[in-house]
């Protein structure tokens, strides 16, 4: 028999998620299959400090793992860069394997990365539903709210719209989350990771609940000066000989601008295609730098465009473009008291959004 204490560890289970991992073969070591997987343990009996470094590390790891990229991920974590390297290489070591393939200035999860993901969304939800539950049992609107979107319409409404509620209520820590493909934001909404999320309309999903948001227009921006600034109109065969910068394939923006295309007959891959990029931001700089042109949100150049420093020109061919956005969050989830909450704040924005 194992004592940490007076604490009997010979039927110790490490638990993930719903179901136990696997008993722990000596006092400090998780067996699985033959494999040995080291786990830090911090049993007291006085309450004080009664943490683990475990979860701090899962939840550097899983954002290391959602970035591929340690320093977006010490950016959403809130964290520097070395610290977020360091406690990966030191969780590597703990655990004798690598969870990351390093590839220049691209990393790339291992196979017992990808294991570990799998494991730690869960672990780490059954923490979020005890923090939840707790809240939930005092009442309080307080701690955690974290919201996705994979808007750039909505990435430009919700930072004022999050911090308006944090300022009501002090005692919530909000996060928000970009997504650069609507479906991975439905997966991490359905893995407990985020509270809710503004998406383009979710067809065929009877796991989520949608609420209108707000509607937008994609249009066509193009830099401020030289040849662009007396040419408040491109035609369609004209857009067709002019640089193009796109959205990655698989954002709603970019899928919208496909429709609107196939609708004259016509490809993205009839264009002359010189830049993808990620986030809607980055298209701003580079069309303000003259670099070419780019169908966005009109919301979310609106501040550049009073400024001056993008137009915008119609293409008489593709009409106007409209897209639209909802709230999404989990039909079989009860929501944090918190979540409710912010749920009815953004109800409440939404008459004033538009």
């Amino acid at each position: 028999m194992g004592l940490i204490g007076n604490f009997d560890t010979s039927n110790l289970i490490v638990m993930c998620g719903a179901a136990p991992i696997a008993r722990l073969a000596s006092p400090g070591i998780v067996a699985r299959t033959g494999v040995m997987i080291p786990v830090r343990l911090t049993l007291r009996q006085s309450t004080d400090n009664l943490t683990s470094m475990d979860l701090i590390q899962l939840e550097i790891f899983c954002g290391v793992f959602r970035e591929r990229s340690f320093s977006r991920a010490a950016e959403t974590l809130g964290l520097t860069q070395p610290t977020v390297s360091t406690r990966i290489k030191e969780f590597e070591e703990e655990l004798g394997t690598a969870l990351f393939s390093r590839l220049g200035r691209e990393i790339e999860p291992t196979e017992a990365g990808r294991f570990l993901y799998d494991q730690a969304v869960s672990l780490l939800a059954q923490r979020r539903r005890l923090e939840e539950g707790m809240t939930s049992f005092l009442n309080r609107v307080e701690g955690p709210l974290v919201v996705g979107t994979g808007s750039a319409a909505a990435e430009c409404l919700l930072p004022g719209i999050l911090m308006s509620f944090q300022e009501s209520h002090p005692s919530v820590s909000v996060e928000l989350r970009f997504f650069g493909d609507g479906v991975k934001a439905l997966d991490e909404l359905r893995s407990e990771g985020m509270d809710l999320a503004v998406l383009p309309p979710v067809e065929g999903r009877d796991d989520v609940v949608s609420e209108p948001f707000c509607g937008d227009e994609l249009v066509l921006i193009t830099p401020p000066g030289g040849q662009w600034k007396d040419r408040p109109t491109i035609h369609l065969a004209e857009l067709k000989g002019l640089p193009l910068i796109t959205l990655l394939a698989g954002s709603a923006t970019r899928a919208s601008l496909e429709q609107a295309l196939a609708k004259n007959r016509t490809r993205l891959a009839d264009f002359k295609v010189v830049a993808q990029f990620g986030r809607t931001t980055a298209i701003k700089d580079v069309v303000a730098q003259g670099y070419g042109v780019a169908f966005v949100s009109r919301r979310a150049v609106a501040t550049e465009v009073e400024a001056g420093s993008l137009r915008i020109a119609s293409v008489p061919e593709l009409g106007k473009i409209m897209l639209s956005f909802n709230i999404v969050y989990q039909r079989r989830r009860e929501l944090s008291p918190t979540a409710r909450a912010f749920l009815e704040h953004l109800r409440q924005a939404v008459a004033s959004v538009d």
